[in-house]
């Protein structure tokens, strides 16, 4: 069951983007390869530092950060969250601030 959750959360993010016209993306991809930078480089220290480590993966490579969150979820998050905030800092920052909340509280206590 792990494993079907895992490729959900790799698939379905991707099959979304399919309701925003090209130039939305277009316009936000450099946003989201920036943050999907960010989080890479942020997986990799809190994995060398001890702060956590994920026991259940689904590829052989990536233990280190998980390849659903930070390559498909996050990613499109990023350019979801920018086509609706762009140019409104306090709308930005409230869905930012909840969102973040329900990963770290909800999903990933």
């Amino acid at each position: 069951m792990i494993q079907i959750t895992f490729w959900a959360v790799f698939i379905l993010p991707f099959i979304s983007l399919f309701f925003l016209d090209r130039s939305v993306i277009r316009r936000y991809i450099s946003v989201a390869l920036f943050v999907t930078v960010i989080n890479v480089i942020l997986y990799e220290i809190a994995w060398t530092q001890n702060w956590w480590k994920y026991d259940k993966s689904l590829f052989s490579w990536d233990k280190i950060t998980p390849a659903p969150l930070v390559f498909s979820a996050y990613w499109v998050a990023t350019i979801w969250i920018f086509h609706f905030t762009f140019r409104k800092f306090w709308v930005y920052f409230v869905t930012n601030l909840i969102l973040d909340g329900m990963f770290v509280y909800a999903l990933v206590p």
